[in-house]
């Protein structure tokens, strides 16, 4: 009854990397460059759930003869970090895949080209008695931890971390997104980590096979996760789509920006609570949609995350103030924020302080000097 819900599984995750693949290679909505990494990299998901199932204690038994193209196959994995690299520069910056970036694929390359070698000598090859199978494993690992750390070092280099990952996929935030697969790819490689671990420990096949299961089981659910919210929350990946019938010209978006930023300054219309992206739009002189997109493509944001960006440099600005006497709560409202709770919410995420321990670190430094 398992043999046959986990085959079952397997068919249907390969049939969902199927159509997700062939979704964003052939959707016209947002970047297309962007859609084919992304469909790429589903794909190599999709080639780790063949190998994991193939190697399964439900499946290893029928594959026995077909270990080398599998172990082959396997080796796609020193291509998924890559690629997730890849595609958070592309998203976040529109950047080009530059042939520089073919270096990323040299260990796979070179995986593939010493296993030609190794396998040529070889007429009987078994996953589990090759120790090459130990050494491979933690090359794949320690490998995908190095994309892993860059991955997370580049999303806080641009000032995104993991937290708030909730309260972006839930307003649909464009860098909700990223933070999702970003995680996902964090937890497969959890999984494949402790499989490996387990393995090693107990040098069992069957254990091997059983742990295996686990990984195919949660990239399954990964793959059920990104189909969820492609389906009720399209926004949360297609956010730039709203805008694809409106194209605005270089040199005019850049004219728009420097006149915004003039303004947030000068009038830092972002003190009135109340303020509506039509207002905004009106003394800019332009649409309110057109003000919209500048945002959304400039500075990856929506208007009310933008506003509430420049309210809390003004309450970090007030708050630093040792000579400053208001209470906190009156600083809030001085700062344009209406609300205290996302205040509160909006300045930890922020600072990782409370109000409080942000003025009190100024003051204590006020009476040592």
């Amino acid at each position: 009854m398992l043999s046959y819900f986990f085959c079952c599984v397997t068919l249907l995750s390969s049939f969902l990397v199927f159509l997700l693949a062939t979704l964003f290679y052939l959707t016209k909505n947002g970047n297309r460059r962007v859609n084919i990494i992304l469909s790429v990299l589903i794909l190599l998901f999709g080639f780790q759930i063949i190998y994991s199932f193939a190697l399964s204690a439900f499946g290893y038994i029928y594959f026995i003869n077909g270990h080398k193209i599998l172990y082959l196959i396997r080796q796609t994995s020193l291509l998924i970090g890559p690629i997730i690299y890849l595609y958070l520069h592309a998203f976040l910056r529109n950047r080009k895949i530059k042939s520089d970036d073919l270096l990323h694929a040299i260990p796979f390359l070179g995986m593939l080209l010493f296993l030609g070698i190794y396998f040529n000598k070889l007429n009987h090859f078994i996953i589990w008695e090759v120790r090459l199978d130990l050494y491979n494993t933690i090359l794949i690992l320690i490998h995908n931890l190095i994309y892993i750390i860059l991955s997370i070092l580049y999303l806080k280099k641009i000032h995104y971390s993991i937290k708030g990952l909730f309260k972006n996929l839930k307003t649909s935030s464009p860098i909700g997104w990223l933070q999702f697969l970003l995680l996902g790819f964090i937890i497969l490689w959890i999984i494949n980590l402790n499989s490996f671990a387990i393995y090693m420990y107990v040098k069992q096949p069957g254990w091997c096979a059983y742990n295996a299961s686990m990984y195919a089981l949660t990239s399954f659910s990964f793959l059920i996760s990104i189909m969820f919210f492609l389906v009720l929350k399209p926004d949360i990946y297609f956010y730039i789509n709203k805008y694809r019938n409106s194209s605005i010209n270089n040199s005019v978006k850049k004219k728009y920006v420097q006149s915004l930023i003039a303004y947030m300054e000068i009038k830092s219309p972002y003190l009135e609570p109340e303020i509506s992206i039509e207002k905004v739009a009106n003394d800019l002189s332009i649409n309110s949609r057109t003000l919209s997109q500048i945002i959304n493509e400039s500075f990856k944001n929506n208007f009310n995350g933008y506003m509430n960006e420049f309210r809390l440099k003004e309450s970090m600005r007030q708050l630093s103030d040792t000579n400053n006497r208001k209470t906190i709560l009156e600083i809030l409202y001085n700062s344009g924020f209406n609300s205290k709770s996302v205040f509160y919410a909006e300045f930890k995420k922020r600072t990782g302080l409370t109000p409080q321990e942000y003025r009190a670190r100024y003051t204590s430094k006020s009476m040592v000097n």
